[in-house]
């Protein structure tokens, strides 16, 4: 049945395995996808997103990505990867000059740099470089938050609805689970 989606449809179906939390399929079509059409962009990207969200080496992922720019100077994932990556690996100038490229794209009042606060470490850290580098480019900042249920009495209800949506069971240690209510 893989064989019969397009490169887009593999793709596409490898992120419903991650948005499931569920990694190991999707790592299984991003490498079948790397091997088949090794030059495609899509296939770079995915392969490097899920390198970046899965604590791989960032470097391998940083040329992949760059690889798929190189095929694709438009592939917007791409970029958005490689500015978080630029982020948590302390390169703040190419965080830099990311953010301008995508400014220049979108127009000087259009461009906004997303502020969020969940209470996870690697995040405060990033939300400090974005805060520089509102200061530095003038570049506005929106604080955004994610929101999975109104009042914390749900947040079981939500935790119950994440499993049946991945196919896992409350007690299993692998299953996708939110760090912070």
């Amino acid at each position: 049945q893989e064989i019969a989606l397009s490169t887009e449809g593999l793709v596409s179906k490898a992120l419903v395995y991650l948005v499931q939390g569920d990694v190991a399929p999707a790592r299984v079509i991003a490498e079948r996808l790397l091997n088949k059409t090794p030059d495609h962009p899509l296939a770079l990207w995915l392969f490097a997103h899920i390198q970046l969200k899965t604590a791989k080496t960032s470097e391998q992922a940083e040329n992949l990505l760059k690889k798929a720019l190189e095929a694709d100077p438009n592939l917007v994932q791409a970029r958005f990867d490689l500015a978080e990556l630029y982020f948590k690996t302390n390169q703040y100038e190419k965080a830099r000059e990311t953010a301008d490229f995508f400014r220049q794209i979108m127009g000087e009042d259009n461009f906004y740099l997303e502020l969020m606060n969940h209470g996870i470490e690697e995040e405060l850290k990033v939300n400090e470089d974005l805060i520089r580098l509102s200061k530095d480019t003038g570049i506005p900042l929106v604080a955004t938050n994610d929101i999975h249920y109104i009042e914390k009495k749900d947040a079981f209800a939500q935790d119950v609805l994440i499993c049946i949506q991945t196919q896992k069971k409350l007690n299993d240690p692998d299953r996708l689970k939110f760090s912070t209510e």
